[in-house]
This record gives C-alpha cells, structure tokens and sequence, in this order.
C-alpha cells in the first residue's frame, strides 16, 4: 500500500492499518507466551481468534464514530480504512500463524511466532518512517527504539495478567 505524505485516503488507511497490526502485534506476543503448552490446532484457534476478536471490537468502534463523525455515513475513506484494518489482521495473524506450519514442537512454534511478529513490527516502523522521508539512520532508530517500547508494553501486559 503505498503511503501518500501530504495526507489523503492512502494515509489515512496507511495509518488505521499501521496502528491496527501493531496492536494485533502486541497483544499477540502477550498471547504467545502463554502458548506451546498444548497442540498446533489450540494454538493457531487462540491466535486467530484474539486476532478477529480485537478486529471486530476496533471495526465496531471505528465505524461507530466514522458515522457519528460523517453524519450517520461511512465516507469512502472510511471504507477504505477498514479494509485495511481487515488486511492488517489477517497479515499480522498469517505471520504468527507461519511457524505452526512448519514445526510440529509448539513451544517451538509460539516462540518462533513471537519473533516473526516483533521482526514484522520493526519492518513495518521502518518502512513508515522511510516512506515519510525520514532517514534510514532515523528510521533504523525510530524502529527499534519504538518496538523496545511495544515488547516492555507486551512485558507490562504479561506481568499484570498474573
């Protein structure tokens, strides 16, 4: 998806896409530490699901106030947003899903998922920042200091949930 600097649709979807696999992201990593106890099949159907899950629940929300914001229609912007989303969601969770295909060892497997998803989400900082103009040294440096930040945010998130 090609990301339009000055702003417009392509941005804007860029943006809701973006944000959207990144949260998937994080919450995921959280998930997949709890992961590689049981088989392949309870594995991919938590992945999966908490990803259609937060999908729904953030589709719901946006669509919500895109209406209350457009007055009670969704813009083609805002069409374009959610399928984004849509595509954002099934990457996100196609990657951590790719691990569980290849390795019968699900410890193996949600481990392997973990690290996929936090390259994916240095891949996808950098290449925001580059398609903003940004340098490769600055992006280099907006991408790993941000996805520090997301795995303390997944450590945080981990932590609170025992």
């Amino acid at each position: 998806m090609d990301r339009a600097p000055s702003g417009g649709m392509k941005s804007h979807a860029w943006r809701e896409a973006s944000t959207m696999s990144m949260y998937t992201a994080i919450v995921l990593l959280a998930v997949l530490i709890s992961l590689g106890q049981g088989d392949k099949s309870e594995d991919l159907a938590v992945i999966w699901g908490a990803s259609i899950g937060l999908m729904v629940a953030h589709l719901f929300a946006f669509n919500v106030t895109a209406v209350v914001a457009s007055g009670g229609k969704l813009t083609d912007d805002d069409q374009s947003s959610a399928l984004a989303i849509l595509g954002a969601v099934v990457m996100t969770a196609g990657v951590a899903s790719v691990p569980y295909l290849f390795w019968k060892d699900t410890a193996v497997a949600s481990t392997l998922s973990a690290i996929l998803l936090a390259m994916a989400m240095g891949l996808c900082l950098y290449i925001d920042a580059r398609s903003m103009g940004v340098t490769t040294r600055r992006s280099l440096l907006f991408a790993a200091t941000t996805l520090t930040v997301a795995l303390m945010v997944v450590g945080m998130k981990i932590y609170l949930s025992y």
